[in-house]
């Protein structure tokens, strides 16, 4: 990874620990926490991007013990400027991006301390934290909002090919984002009953929602389809690529992200900050009169808030058809909720 690994039992007993190597320990119980099922690998790679952005600032081979409260300070500053790349002007990072730089740059050093790689907690200063939160707050509602509205919806469903239209109707209709989308599997989809169960696979939150009929539609489209696809009848996801590749990467790009934008710029949809998981806004934003905030957590994969949700084990699926049928009428008519 960062650097040659020494084995924990020794790490712990070396003097002037590196920063490389520091960094290769916690990767590689990230590395574990996954195969355990503890840590999703979109959390690993924001982790790994981190901690390598760090290194190529302070150094692989900077000790430990040597980086002071304004090696963090002066870090801050030059990594919120942000990189151009391949001759582009740098963009200055966001409030939102700099704040989740300082939380997972903390994480390691957290880790390194029970893990008694270093005698005690780093010493950040008080320069390196996230901006003040109504800094934060005025950023985001700067920002244009990140919704669809009925027609663009419409306009992005009738003119996607499959399997992308299919991804879209599980956008809208259940809020499936674009890790959801390449991660479902056949056995969570019952085309029959008209239900989906899967547990987000971020948060592993419970998630049930009710598939309108043009889902299912898609969904049986789409599944016709893939069965002529290279090895499907081996795999397991519903969505699977021309070539039998599933839709998720193990890189930064996204190929579900890379399809959704080429169809919006094809339709002139394109509007700063929205993508895919725009669709997911839409639901819970046009889900909200429906005034039943605990069926839409479940129809989202949200964790429910307060005491109650540590005793309530399931909920009713009125409820949840309630929350389907309302975006559903919002998205082609009130006649709608009567088909």
């Amino acid at each position: 990874m960062f650097a040659g690994r020494v084995p924990r039992s020794k790490q712990a007993q070396v003097e002037g620990l590196k920063l490389g190597e520091l960094y290769n320990e916690f990767m590689a119980a990230m590395e574990d926490r996954i195969a355990l099922g503890d840590l999703t690998k979109a959390t690993f790679d924001d982790y790994h991007r981190t901690c390598k952005l760090i290194l190529q600032h302070l150094g692989k081979d900077r000790l430990v013990s040597d980086i002071r409260p304004g090696d963090w300070a002066k870090l801050l500053v030059t990594v919120s400027k942000g990189t151009g790349g391949k001759g582009k002007q740098a963009k200055p990072w966001s409030h939102t991006t700099r704040a989740d730089f300082v939380v997972r740059a903390k994480v390691p050093f957290r880790w390194a301390r029970k893990s008694e790689l270093i005698p005690g907690d780093m010493n950040f200063g008080p320069d390196f934290k996230k901006p003040a939160a109504d800094k934060m707050d005025a950023e985001r509602q700067s920002k244009p909002q990140k919704l669809f509205s009925r027609n663009e919806v419409l306009a992005l469903i009738n003119g996607a090919s499959q399997p992308l239209k299919a991804m879209i109707l599980m956008g809208i209709n259940c809020g499936f984002g674009n890790g959801d989308v390449a991660a479902l599997p056949l056995s969570a989809i019952d085309l029959g009953t008209g239900w989906v169960e899967f547990p987000r696979p971020k948060t592993a939150v419970p998630r049930r929602c009710k598939l309108w009929p043009e889902t299912i539609q898609a969904l049986s489209e789409w599944l016709r389809l893939r069965a002529g696809l290279p090895g499907a009848n081996v795999s397991g996801l519903v969505f699977l690529r021309e070539d039998g590749r599933p839709w998720s990467s193990e890189t930064n790009d996204n190929p579900v992200a890379n399809v959704f934008s080429i169809l919006v710029k094809s339709l002139k949809l394109q509007q700063s900050g929205r993508g895919f998981y725009s669709l997911r806004h839409t639901l819970r934003t046009e889900a909200d009169p429906v005034l039943d905030d605990v069926a839409i957590d479940r129809v989202m994969g949200h964790k429910s808030k307060g005491i109650a949700a540590n005793y309530r084990h399931r909920v009713d699926d009125h409820r949840l058809e309630r929350v389907a049928n309302h975006v559903r009428s919002w998205l082609y008519g009130e006649s709608s909720n009567n088909a």
